[in-house]
């Protein structure tokens, strides 16, 4: 027999679902976490083409003119006017070629630009990291409060079949005479209340099954249990804040602080000249309105084009001051991140403290009510004692286990929650 037990119960814990496995399959499937990782390979492609600009591009050009007068197929040189040779024109010109286009200098905007894509890259990294750790403390909430339901509901079930029995031996009593029809009465009534309430734990078990399925991203089974060890609390906000200030939040603010001063010196770029180069090469074709013979002639140029900007009404001016705004509005956004950052800490740390002394004061609570259970049994068989305050004591005793289970896993809670805030929850 004692085999059979051991065997079932090892099967249930093979195919029952872990916190790690959940957590696990949850950071490969979340939607929000595959989004954020898209955004990380939009990011690197954007380096990209801020790079590729930089070593210019080549285009292959055409055209077909058509002009009103004939035209040469290239410009006449001196030497070619002293030529016997007739020169082709047309007035139907078409031209295919290649060029090639490169800024030389930009003021050093371009490259500003592939530096803040970079960043851009590295932020949105970040943004990836913090997805993960929203996604497993989001699946840790769901798992611990599923798991404290089904806690309170094993405590409702212990509570049924107590009441069943109670109910039971009450009625043998009335029957022998030995109790009042009011007494049988009472503990029906009190079994109809404990399955209604159940039910309703059954149904709350399911709606959070429900959501922890949806996050997960497939359906979830039954839950393997989760061994909690509540100790009493001893943090130090100012040790913590030290630990906070290399989290991946703290570094996306300082990155966003120098993507910005790298958007001011771009802006700063257009009080400087801009230098380009530009190169083609390629032929004209005609038909010579003279002989009707067809003829081509190559042409090829490349030159240095260079421009400054002398005056734009304060555009200019505009975008340095709007750039300088966007650096000191990133400043302030991480201190504000770092007073949040202290107040969560001190939210999590003074969490654990409530959920610490909240599961003391009900295991202490739950002793003390399953003694006052046994003394009432036996005042009542004795007849000292009403049904009401065996029910009572009974009630008291079921509230007071469904409040340590509760308490137990609350403390889970608070701990998972100091996790997410220092970015440990996905280790």
């Amino acid at each position: 027999m004692k085999s059979i037990v051991l065997l079932i119960g090892l099967s249930v814990a093979m195919w029952s679902e872990t916190l790690h496995g959940l957590i696990g399959y949850a950071l490969k499937h979340s939607p929000a976490i595959l989004q954020t990782q898209a955004a990380v390979q939009v990011s690197e492609l954007d380096r990209q083409i801020s790079e590729a600009v930089q070593a210019g591009e080549f285009d292959l050009v055409g055209s077909a003119t058509h002009y009103n007068i004939e035209r040469t197929l290239t410009p006449i040189p001196p030497s070619a006017m002293m030529s016997q040779q007739p020169i082709t024109t047309a007035k139907n010109i078409y031209s295919l070629g290649l060029s090639y286009q490169v800024p030389l200098f930009t003021g050093f905007a371009q490259t500003r630009q592939v530096r803040i894509d970079e960043i851009a890259t590295q932020i949105a990294k970040m943004q990836v990291h913090l997805s993960r750790e929203q996604v497993a403390y989001n699946v840790k909430m769901l798992y611990y409060s599923l798991l404290s339901q089904d806690g309170v509901l094993s405590a409702q079930n212990r509570y049924v079949g107590a009441l069943k029995k109670l109910r039971d031996q009450i009625a043998q009593e009335v029957e022998v005479g030995q109790k009042a029809e009011v007494d049988l009465l009472k503990a029906r009534a009190d079994l109809s209340d404990a399955r209604t309430q159940e039910q309703m734990l059954r149904s709350g078990i399911e709606m959070t099954r429900a959501a922890l399925s949806a996050l997960v991203g497939r359906p979830v089974g039954r839950l393997r249990s989760v061994s909690v060890s509540v100790h009493a609390p001893r943090y130090s906000i100012n040790a913590l804040m030290r630990q906070a200030r290399h989290t991946a939040r703290i570094e996306a603010e300082n990155l966003n602080i120098d993507k910005a001063e790298q958007m001011a010196h771009k802006a700063e770029a257009g009080y400087l000249p801009q230098v380009a180069l530009s190169a083609y090469g390629g032929k004209n074709y005609g038909k010579d309105i003279h002989t009707n013979e067809r003829d081509d002639a190559f042409i090829a140029q490349v030159g240095v084009n260079a421009k400054f900007n002398l005056f734009d009404f304060g555009k200019r001016s505009a975008n340095v001051e709007k750039a300088r705004i966007a650096k000191m509005r990133a400043e302030l956004k991480k201190r504000q991140a770092l007073l949040d950052l202290r107040r969560q800490l001190t939210e999590a740390v003074e969490k654990i403290k409530q959920s610490y002394s909240e599961y003391t004061g009900a295991l202490q609570v739950q002793r003390l009510s399953h003694k006052s259970v046994t003394v009432e049994r036996t005042r009542y068989q004795s007849g000292t004692a009403t049904l009401n305050d065996l029910l009572l004591a009974e009630s008291k005793y079921r509230l007071a286990a469904a409040k340590t289970v509760q308490s137990k896993y609350n403390y889970a809670k608070s701990k998972a929650y100091l996790d997410f805030v220092l970015e440990k929850g996905t280790k």
